[in-house]
């Protein structure tokens, strides 16, 4: 998709926005000058520009250090038909229609092309799900365990108690969203890929130029309905271990600023 468009002066305060919609006012992707993710970003000077996008919605966002077989849920491309672009300056917006063709080395109709996009659309939005529950847990374990190395020996032994219990159960969910055990390239190899790996296998099967088949659907909802439990087991801990944990903490009135001694 190339957007041409015209801008009277910019400086290096200005902000500007493009903005890509569906037919149904959906936003799919926006791009700004000012980003600092390199794949959202463009440059823009006075007078005419130039915008061009390979159509790709963007992936789901990698979490440090970790190592999946079917790799990160990347980008993919927007179905055929109508779209819009809003282009934003500083003071003024104008919007323009945008017709997207099929491909035609590919036999494919446009009902198909739109159940594969929804269809990945749907796989990225449980693997933000399940993605977004792993960093949650590493955030809670971490903010348990930092509390007690700031305290020391002053650490109460009922919140240990109560962390180490949380922090088991929450390790539980971690594993088998996660293949944990993956340090490296060759430890997939060796440990069994866990939930969220699987469902990024079935997103590279079904990122085809196709409709998504019934096994690949079949393989999601499997692989969806685990997940569902282990997302709502976090959110049992969330909502009966750790409140208690908070709790006690709030009762001992521990201070949020510590020194070691």
């Amino acid at each position: 998709m190339r957007i041409d468009y015209y801008i009277n002066k910019v400086d290096d305060s200005s902000k500007v926005s493009i903005s890509i919609y569906d037919k149904r006012d959906s936003l799919l992707r926006t791009f700004k000058n000012t980003s600092s993710d390199k794949d959202e970003a463009f440059t823009v000077e006075s007078g005419m520009n130039m915008f061009s996008w390979n159509l790709y919605i963007k992936g789901v966002d990698k979490i440090d250090d970790m190592i999946l077989w079917n790799g990160n849920v990347g980008g993919y491309q927007i179905a055929p038909g109508e779209y819009h672009v809003k282009i934003k300056t500083d003071h003024d917006s104008a919007t323009v229609p945008v017709l997207v063709k099929k491909d035609p080395t590919y036999e494919i109709s446009d009902a198909d092309y739109a159940a594969q996009f929804n269809f990945l659309n749907t796989i990225k939005h449980k693997f933000e799900q399940t993605q977004k529950t792993i960093k949650d847990i590493r955030i809670i374990r971490n903010q348990i365990n930092g509390l007690k190395d700031k305290m020391g020996d002053d650490y109460p032994n009922n919140l240990d108690s109560m962390g180490k219990k949380i922090n088991t159960k929450l390790t539980e969910v971690e594993e088998h969203l996660y293949q944990t055990k993956a340090k490296s390239g060759q430890d997939v190899l060796n440990y069994p890929i866990r939930l969220n790996d699987k469902l990024a296998g079935v997103f590279n099967a079904a990122n085809q130029h196709t409709a998504p088949t019934q096994s690949a659907q079949d393989a999601y909802i499997e692989v969806a309905a685990k997940i569902d439990i282990e997302i709502n087991a976090f959110k049992t801990i969330l909502d009966t271990d750790v409140n208690v944990y908070n709790k006690a903490v709030r009762e001992k009135e521990i201070g949020f600023i510590m020194l070691k001694k």
